[in-house]
């Protein structure tokens, strides 16, 4: 017995490749990152000027964008590719329990 059936865009982002998607979207995003030397201005953290001419709140910005960049890459791609997995396996047991 089919419990649901994708019809909607809506459920295809939720599927187990839209997530897988985003996870590598992410993964993506936060190497772009940190191969653009961004790692460098997240100095901010600690109280430190990035820079001492007058870019500092420009360089600030970047390292906000990195540091969220990390955390996205830290925390949802795991929490996303895990979901997948178990959303995939979930659809095969339930497309074998169908039959």
């Amino acid at each position: 017995m089919k419990l649901f059936k994708l019809t909607s865009p809506i459920d295809e982002m939720l599927s187990a490749r839209g997530l897988l998607t985003r996870a590598a979207v992410i993964a993506a995003l936060f190497a772009v990152c940190h191969l653009a030397g961004m790692r460098e201005y997240a100095s901010f953290l600690c109280g430190m000027a990035p820079c001492a001419n007058g870019l500092g709140s420009v360089l600030a910005f970047l390292g906000l964008i990195y540091v969220l960049a990390y955390l996205s890459f830290v925390v949802l791609v795991p929490v996303l590719a895990i979901a997948s997995g178990l959303l995939w396996g979930w659809h095969r047991i339930d497309r074998t329990t169908a039959r």
